[in-house]
């Protein structure tokens, strides 16, 4: 909605915060596979599909459980 109303830089912002969210995941797990996952784009982009897969069943979950939807 911002960024249809201020500026398309919030997208950017979005992209900026998946980044930095998925960096975090996988420097969180540093001392069990070592810190080259960070560099190795087929990590990184399974772990954020992994991330916006578990934000979108959360929000499906909130609508149905807000609006009742079955």
């Amino acid at each position: 909605i911002l960024a249809a109303l201020h500026s398309w830089s919030w997208l950017a912002g979005i992209a900026l915060w998946l980044a930095a969210r998925t960096a975090k995941r996988i420097v969180s797990h540093r001392f069990e596979f070592g810190v080259w996952p960070l560099f190795d784009p087929r990590i990184s982009v399974g772990v954020m599909t992994l991330i916006l897969t578990i934000d979108l069943a959360t929000f499906v979950g909130w609508a149905k459980a807000r609006f009742g939807w079955q």
